[in-house]
């Protein structure tokens, strides 16, 4: 199975959430993340 990585902004536009408050998440630990080069994913 092949995971998909999906753009802070395809989370924000998902969770129909501003994408600040999906950095915000990430970095208090409550969403996944990594970074991916220049972007986080």
């Amino acid at each position: 199975m092949e995971k998909k990585y999906l753009t802070a902004l395809e989370v924000a536009q998902h969770l129909q959430i501003h994408v600040d408050t999906v950095y915000a998440l990430v970095q208090k630990g409550e969403l996944p993340g990594a970074k991916i080069g220049k972007q986080w994913r």
